[in-house]
């Protein structure tokens, strides 16, 4: 199988920012409902929509063009149809959609086309004419992509130069924005095509925050990738030295850009790379992600598609089952057994998996770290252990369906531990990326008036569905969390530099001690205090009291509902899914029950789109009246 790059692994799910970021163009409010209805993961529904928008002579061009954009991307993500994405791409282009739009998008088409290299001079168009940060960012992406694709075997002096310059060009950009995993994932790609030594150790440091001053098995593993590889070029790197450069990789959870320098770049050939049984697994490893993808990606494009799919499952067991045929050591004296297997996969390679909607859909990404705490909450004292997973090779159907825009973290339980993948790229929730949406750079009244003139396209939507993902109202709460916060360090006399510092601070603790204190401790109590019942009670239930305990726990509750609830997939068919609606069906019971006391509050229209006249206070008042335990909790000792 021809080798996936590194960047490759995690292109479907974070690179190419998906529809609800793609327009530049100015949209209606039809436009935003469509919209809507594709971030609830009904891709037909908003397929309808925009045709009928293409189609009406009546709807403004601006209008026309953006339902265009959509329909062209759609063509390209989901059905894969080269001269229908070209079409309405042509049509973007005629309605007036923006010079940036209309480049990217036919670098995309010239991409799944399979001519890379026709796409380089369109996708770096594409990234001259962005007129915002978050545009040329994406831009700037896939024109490294459409580099990598065009020259995947840099053997020739040219392709290694062009290589080497968007290595610069890359870098330059991870250092403007250090919190693009996607950034840092494409960089160590073309760090790896090169062999530059140095430039893969600032990858992986990127990525892996911390590792050099780490305790763990992985800051290890970099440690002694760091005494080979430090100082090293491509040109000098004899074959004995890439081998171990693969194994430290490998012991990285790199499993991919191991295997690119196992099979392409070693000097005396494949044979002798092979010969090493490490290596061979991890080529073995790579072909297994590889074909895992490609399972995936059909099996999703199906399901948006309203057909029906094999479960994911079986292709999983197949490529399992190649994968130890062609591993030597593998114990392979015994039956195939699919748990066996995924502790083999995380005891070798790091990898962490879950299966969700009976073995239907999966969530797999590899250790980068692990914290070990005791806590006492509720009256129970629980030890908790996190593992924080990274390179993430399947994020779930949503994901695959709204990219970026679904960019949330995900948490489960294994064996009394709770594994957490965290969001990446620009929808990230970290107090960085909320200065750069909210913060310092952004102006305040013009934002202010935006977000009130937006406001009305929540309404349609929540007509049709009392409890559904509102993307106006999301930003709203995340909005007047970050200004709240603005104000009161303003406040205490910060400016400039130290505002900007004292914001980021302040908002990664909040975040962090909803995540933390909250939603995983409550997970860990409850394991602990319902032992054998944890088992019996459904998995959305466990959800829903972590949710609970995130948003009571944060002292920026806004921000944990803007994080893990009121998000794109919210009372989908996932048991996070239904967790999410519970909490805002709890919600907006409180509010109807407490409606004298919330400001400004119209019983007579829809209830949430008005969540945000809740305080902070009121926000967490009514999730504790919804949690028995953090009643019980609060309540007064009796004599």
């Amino acid at each position: 199988m021809k080798n996936i790059s590194a960047f490759s692994a995690l292109a479907i799910f974070f690179v190419l920012v998906f529809f609800a970021a793609s327009p530049r163009v100015k949209a209606s409010g039809r436009v935003d409902v469509a919209r809507a209805e594709f971030m609830q993961l009904d891709v037909a529904s908003a397929r309808e929509m925009m045709l009928a928008i293409v189609a009406d002579d009546n709807a403004r061009l601006s209008e026309r063009a953006a339902a265009a954009v959509f329909l062209a991307d759609l063509a390209l993500r989901v059905d894969g149809d080269v001269a229908a994405a070209q079409g309405w791409a042509d049509k973007a282009k005629t309605y007036g959609a923006g010079k940036a739009d209309v480049a990217a998008l036919g670098a995309r088409v010239l991409m799944l086309a399979g001519t890379p290299r026709k796409a380089v001079p369109l996708a770096l168009a594409a990234a001259e004419y962005a007129e915002d940060e978050t545009a040329k960012h994406r831009n700037t992406l896939l024109y490294a992509e459409t580099m990598i694709k065009a020259y995947d075997a840099p053997t020739a002096k040219l392709a290694r130069r062009a290589l080497a310059i968007n290595a610069q060009m890359l870098r330059q950009h991870l250092e403007a924005n250090p919190a693009s995993q996607e950034t840092a994932t494409m960089l160590l790609d073309f760090s790896v095509r090169l062999g530059d030594g140095d430039i893969i150790l600032y990858a992986i440091r990127t990525l892996i925050p911390g590792i050099e001053t780490g305790d763990d098995e992985v800051a290890e593993a970099y440690q002694a990738l760091e005494v080979e590889i430090a100082g090293w070029l491509g040109s000098t790197i004899d074959t004995d030295r890439r081998r171990r450069m693969v194994l430290a990789l490998a012991r990285l959870r790199l499993a991919g850009a191991g295997a690119y320098i196992a099979r392409d770049h070693p000097s005396r050939g494949r044979k002798a790379f092979l010969a090493e049984p490490d290596v061979a697994r991890i080529v073995a490893y790579a072909d297994f992600l590889a074909g895992l993808r490609e399972a995936l990606s059909s099996a999703y494009r199906a399901r948006a598609l309203g057909l029906d799919a094999p479960p994911i499952a079986n292709r999983f067991d197949a490529l399992a089952a190649t994968f130890i045929a062609s591993v030597p050591g593998y114990d392979t004296g015994a039956a195939y057994d699919r748990a066996r297997f995924t502790t083999y996969l995380g005891r070798t390679f790091g990898t962490r998996l879950h299966w969700t909607k009976n073995n239907q859909d999966l969530l797999l990404g590899h250790l980068v770290g692990r914290d070990n705490k005791e806590i006492n909450a509720y009256g129970v004292t629980a030890a908790v252990e996190t593992e924080h997973l990274g390179f993430m090779i399947a994020k779930g159907y949503e994901a695959f369906v709204l990219g970026a825009a679904a960019d949330v973290s995900q948490s489960w339980s294994d064996g009394g531990k709770v594994v957490k993948t965290g969001g990446t790229g620009a929808a990230a929730y970290t107090g960085a990326a909320l200065w750069q949406r909210c913060g310092g750079p952004v102006d305040e009244a013009a934002r202010a008036r935006e977000l009130r003139d937006k406001s009305a396209a929540d309404i349609p939507l929540v007509a049709a569905a009392p409890v559904t993902y509102l993307p106006v109202l999301r930003q709203r709460l995340e909005w007047q969390g970050c200004r709240g916060l603005m104000h009161m360090l303003k406040r205490a006399g910060l400016s400039g530099d130290r505002l900007e510092g004292g914001f980021v601070g302040e908002a990664d603790h909040a975040i962090g001690l909803g995540n933390v204190e909250g939603y995983q401790t409550r997970i860990a109590i409850d394991q602990a205090r319902l032992g054998d019942a944890w088992a019996q009670r459904p998995e959305a239930e466990h959800l829903y009291h972590a949710l609970l305990a995130q948003v009571i726990t944060s002292p920026r509750p806004r921000f944990a509902l803007a994080e893990n609830v009121l998000v794109p997939g919210v009372g989908g068919e996932t048991a996070m899914g239904q967790a999410r609606a519970q909490v805002l069906r709890g919600l907006l019971a409180w509010m109807k029950a407490h409606a004298a006391d919330v400001m400004a509050l119209d019983t007579s229209q829809p209830l949430l789109p008005q969540l945000d006249h809740l305080s902070d206070g009121q926000i967490q008042a009514a999730c504790r009246e919804l949690d028995p335990l953090s009643q019980a909790d609060a309540a007064p000792d009796t004599p």
